[in-house]
């Protein structure tokens, strides 16, 4: 017995049932004889549908920020004949729009003023005692005396020669939620589903059904990630189904 093999190619045919008939002659010595083989053939073919869709939704999450000091420097200036020290811990100024200032260091300031001693001043870091924007004070806002006047005048003075800057109110603030995405996502992919396969449908040539469900995958992207400040996000989905077409 010999096997004989029968290549058919498909590539070229559309959906559908196709058949035909193969007669084999086989011529020995003693005669020939004849074989018909019958084939019937269903050809399938593939049918592709991609959507995309997008929404824009609100942010929900909501948080504050924290209030922060206002920060800057104080230059004590002395007048006395003898040098004076300031603790951080216990040097308090007021301003001449009401604002607090303490100092962040010491201020060793030396005497005053002689060939040996020709800079009397001291400049040191400072910052509003309560924070948000109103410590943000204005260059000259600070101008007094640290210690009692003699009968001439102040001993010490300190003042600000440029503003404080750094201080802000708290401030709320509106930042997206993983939640918001995926809310937005779910409504996307059921609808970008229902699209495509609606799409396949009318694909489908008046002779053909499919074989099977549609089989569909979906990518979702956002111009915005989880905790973005951010006052909305848009969502996109895109999805795509495939399915089978047979007659």
């Amino acid at each position: 017995m010999q096997d004989v093999t029968v290549s058919v190619s498909i590539s070229d045919l559309s959906a559908g049932q196709y058949s035909d008939t193969i007669t084999f002659t086989i011529t020995t010595n003693t005669g020939s004889n004849s074989a018909q083989l019958s084939i019937a053939l269903t050809v399938q073919r593939q049918i592709t549908s991609t959507q995309t869709q997008s929404q824009t939704v609100q942010a929900t999450g909501s948080g504050q920020t924290k209030a922060t000091n206002a920060t800057g420097t104080l230059t004590f200036t002395n007048y006395d004949l003898v040098a004076h020290i300031y603790s951080k811990d216990t040097t308090y100024v007021i301003s001449k729009s009401g604002v607090k200032v303490a100092i962040d260091e010491d201020a060793n300031v030396p005497r005053c003023c002689d060939q040996y001693n020709p800079d009397n001043s001291v400049s040191v870091s400072a910052h509003a005692v309560n924070s948000g924007a109103a410590g943000n004070i204005a260059p000259g806002d600070v101008d007094t005396c640290v210690s009692p006047p003699d009968p001439d005048g102040c001993t010490v003075t300190v003042k600000n020669d440029a503003a404080f800057t750094g201080g802000q109110d708290a401030q709320t603030y509106t930042f997206v939620q993983q939640s918001d995405i995926d809310g937005a996502s779910t409504s996307l992919k059921n609808s970008t589903q229902q699209s495509a396969i609606d799409d396949i449908h009318q694909q489908l040539q008046p002779n053909e059904h499919l074989v099977g469900d549609p089989q569909c995958s979906s990518n979702v992207s956002s111009d915005h990630k989880a905790g973005d400040r951010v006052s909305q996000v848009t969502v996109t989905v895109t999805t795509t189904c495939k399915a089978t077409a047979s007659t």
